[in-house]
Protein backbone atom coordinates (compact mmCIF):
# COMPACT_ATOMS: atom_id res chain seq x y z
CA UNK A 1 0.00 0.00 0.00
CA UNK A 2 2.71 2.31 0.78
CA UNK A 3 4.48 1.81 -2.37
CA UNK A 4 0.74 2.67 -4.46
CA UNK A 5 0.47 5.90 -2.28
CA UNK A 6 3.88 7.05 -3.04
CA UNK A 7 4.04 5.77 -6.98
CA UNK A 8 -0.12 8.13 -7.50
CA UNK A 9 1.67 11.51 -7.69
CA UNK A 10 4.28 10.06 -10.15
CA UNK A 11 1.31 8.93 -12.01
CA UNK A 12 -0.63 11.80 -11.67
CA UNK A 13 2.29 13.50 -12.96
CA UNK A 14 2.84 11.40 -15.81
CA UNK A 15 -0.92 11.31 -16.78
CA UNK A 16 -1.10 15.18 -16.57
CA UNK A 17 2.29 15.36 -18.70
CA UNK A 18 1.31 13.07 -21.30
CA UNK A 19 -2.52 15.26 -21.37
CA UNK A 20 -0.32 18.46 -21.87
CA UNK A 21 1.78 16.87 -24.77
CA UNK A 22 -1.20 15.50 -26.57
CA UNK A 23 -2.99 19.15 -26.25
CA UNK A 24 0.06 20.69 -27.20
CA UNK A 25 0.14 18.55 -30.55
CA UNK A 26 -3.99 19.32 -31.57
CA UNK A 27 -2.92 23.11 -30.95
CA UNK A 28 0.22 22.55 -33.54
CA UNK A 29 -1.44 20.39 -35.76
CA UNK A 30 -4.99 22.18 -36.53
CA UNK A 31 -5.35 24.37 -39.75
CA UNK A 32 -7.62 26.96 -36.90
CA UNK A 33 -5.59 29.66 -35.55
CA UNK A 34 -5.10 29.29 -31.51
CA UNK A 35 -3.47 32.29 -29.43
CA UNK A 36 -3.45 33.51 -25.83
CA UNK A 37 -3.17 37.18 -24.83
CA UNK A 38 -2.56 38.77 -21.52
CA UNK A 39 -4.50 41.77 -20.74
CA UNK A 40 -1.91 44.28 -22.12
CA UNK A 41 -2.69 42.29 -25.53
CA UNK A 42 0.59 40.78 -25.62
CA UNK A 43 0.64 37.55 -27.21
CA UNK A 44 1.63 33.92 -24.97
CA UNK A 45 1.05 31.79 -27.54
CA UNK A 46 0.29 31.62 -31.09
CA UNK A 47 0.04 27.84 -32.84
CA UNK A 48 1.65 28.03 -36.48
CA UNK A 49 -1.97 28.51 -38.11
CA UNK A 50 -2.51 31.45 -36.16
CA UNK A 51 1.56 32.87 -36.62
CA UNK A 52 0.36 32.09 -40.42
CA UNK A 53 -2.59 34.74 -40.44
CA UNK A 54 -0.52 36.85 -38.72
CA UNK A 55 2.41 36.30 -41.94
CA UNK A 56 4.74 35.47 -38.98
CA UNK A 57 6.53 32.31 -37.22
CA UNK A 58 5.24 31.62 -34.00
CA UNK A 59 8.58 32.92 -32.28
CA UNK A 60 8.51 36.06 -34.17
CA UNK A 61 5.01 36.61 -32.58
CA UNK A 62 4.67 35.65 -29.15
CA UNK A 63 5.31 38.56 -26.61
CA UNK A 64 4.26 41.14 -29.91
CA UNK A 65 1.25 43.13 -29.54
CA UNK A 66 -1.08 43.42 -32.61
CA UNK A 67 0.04 46.93 -33.10
CA UNK A 68 3.65 45.52 -33.68
CA UNK A 69 1.92 42.97 -35.69
CA UNK A 70 -0.79 44.28 -37.90
CA UNK A 71 -1.90 47.43 -40.07
CA UNK A 72 -3.33 50.18 -37.24
CA UNK A 73 -6.73 49.69 -38.29
CA UNK A 74 -6.53 46.27 -38.37
CA UNK A 75 -5.40 46.22 -34.41
CA UNK A 76 -7.54 48.92 -33.54
CA UNK A 77 -10.44 46.35 -35.00
CA UNK A 78 -9.27 43.53 -33.00
CA UNK A 79 -8.91 45.58 -29.90
CA UNK A 80 -12.27 46.77 -30.23
CA UNK A 81 -13.68 43.19 -30.64
CA UNK A 82 -11.30 42.02 -27.39
CA UNK A 83 -12.63 45.06 -25.40
CA UNK A 84 -15.92 43.97 -26.08
CA UNK A 85 -15.34 40.25 -25.10
CA UNK A 86 -13.78 41.33 -22.14
CA UNK A 87 -16.88 43.99 -21.21
CA UNK A 88 -18.92 40.79 -21.19
CA UNK A 89 -16.51 38.42 -19.23
CA UNK A 90 -17.53 35.77 -21.83
CA UNK A 91 -16.83 34.07 -24.94
CA UNK A 92 -17.97 35.86 -27.83
CA UNK A 93 -18.10 34.40 -31.42
CA UNK A 94 -18.28 36.86 -34.51
CA UNK A 95 -17.48 36.87 -38.54
CA UNK A 96 -14.68 39.06 -39.41
CA UNK A 97 -12.70 39.29 -42.65
CA UNK A 98 -8.83 38.60 -42.98
CA UNK A 99 -6.15 39.18 -45.55
CA UNK A 100 -4.40 35.94 -45.51
CA UNK A 101 -1.86 35.13 -48.62
CA UNK A 102 -2.83 38.53 -50.21
CA UNK A 103 -6.95 37.01 -50.37
CA UNK A 104 -9.40 38.24 -48.45
CA UNK A 105 -11.34 35.77 -46.64
CA UNK A 106 -14.14 35.17 -44.66
CA UNK A 107 -13.26 33.91 -40.56
CA UNK A 108 -15.36 33.03 -37.83
CA UNK A 109 -13.73 33.77 -34.67
CA UNK A 110 -14.47 32.68 -30.72
CA UNK A 111 -13.08 35.05 -28.01
CA UNK A 112 -12.84 34.40 -24.61
CA UNK A 113 -11.98 35.17 -21.70
CA UNK A 114 -8.67 32.98 -19.43
CA UNK A 115 -8.92 33.11 -16.26
CA UNK A 116 -6.53 32.14 -13.54
CA UNK A 117 -7.13 29.73 -10.47
CA UNK A 118 -9.13 32.34 -8.42
CA UNK A 119 -11.53 33.13 -11.45
CA UNK A 120 -9.86 36.50 -12.39
CA UNK A 121 -9.27 37.44 -15.92
CA UNK A 122 -5.98 37.59 -16.82
CA UNK A 123 -6.21 37.24 -20.48
CA UNK A 124 -7.71 36.38 -23.74
CA UNK A 125 -7.95 33.35 -26.30
CA UNK A 126 -9.14 33.45 -29.60
CA UNK A 127 -10.11 30.26 -32.44
CA UNK A 128 -10.07 31.58 -35.72
CA UNK A 129 -11.42 29.59 -38.75
CA UNK A 130 -11.47 30.64 -42.00
CA UNK A 131 -14.83 30.20 -43.54
CA UNK A 132 -14.40 28.95 -47.26
CA UNK A 133 -12.12 30.70 -50.10
CA UNK A 134 -11.34 33.89 -50.71
CA UNK A 135 -13.62 36.05 -52.65
CA UNK A 136 -11.50 36.67 -55.54
CA UNK A 137 -10.92 32.50 -55.71
CA UNK A 138 -14.57 31.91 -55.45
CA UNK A 139 -14.85 34.71 -58.43
CA UNK A 140 -12.65 32.57 -60.56
CA UNK A 141 -14.45 29.21 -59.66
CA UNK A 142 -17.71 30.75 -61.25
CA UNK A 143 -16.39 31.78 -64.13
CA UNK A 144 -14.32 28.73 -64.60
CA UNK A 145 -17.32 26.16 -63.90
CA UNK A 146 -19.09 27.32 -67.25
CA UNK A 147 -15.89 25.45 -68.84
CA UNK A 148 -16.24 22.26 -66.84
CA UNK A 149 -16.74 19.35 -69.51
CA UNK A 150 -15.87 16.35 -67.37
CA UNK A 151 -16.13 15.45 -63.61
CA UNK A 152 -12.65 14.74 -63.63
CA UNK A 153 -12.13 18.59 -64.38
CA UNK A 154 -14.59 19.51 -61.53
CA UNK A 155 -12.23 17.59 -58.89
CA UNK A 156 -9.39 19.23 -60.36
CA UNK A 157 -11.35 22.77 -59.77
CA UNK A 158 -13.38 21.97 -56.59
CA UNK A 159 -10.30 20.26 -54.42
CA UNK A 160 -8.91 22.98 -52.75
CA UNK A 161 -12.32 24.16 -51.78
CA UNK A 162 -15.31 23.76 -49.25
CA UNK A 163 -17.54 21.68 -51.37
CA UNK A 164 -20.87 23.36 -50.60
CA UNK A 165 -19.74 26.76 -50.80
CA UNK A 166 -18.74 25.86 -54.38
CA UNK A 167 -21.57 23.58 -54.65
CA UNK A 168 -24.10 27.25 -53.64
CA UNK A 169 -21.69 29.40 -56.29
CA UNK A 170 -22.48 27.33 -59.13
CA UNK A 171 -25.78 26.76 -58.71
CA UNK A 172 -26.61 30.67 -58.23
CA UNK A 173 -24.87 30.93 -61.53
CA UNK A 174 -27.27 28.43 -63.05
CA UNK A 175 -30.42 30.13 -61.69
CA UNK A 176 -29.17 33.45 -63.05
CA UNK A 177 -28.72 32.04 -66.02
CA UNK A 178 -31.65 29.88 -66.39
CA UNK A 179 -33.68 33.54 -65.25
Amino acid sequence: MASEILQWPLTTAFAAEQRAARLGNILEETTDAVLMKDLAGRYHFANRAAALLLGRGPHEVVGRSDAELLAADAAAAVRDVERRVLDAGRTLVHEETRTVDGLLRQCVSTRGVFRNVHGEVTGLFCVTRAAGGSREVEAEVVSLAAEVETPQEAALILRPFHLHAVAALLRQRRDRQAS
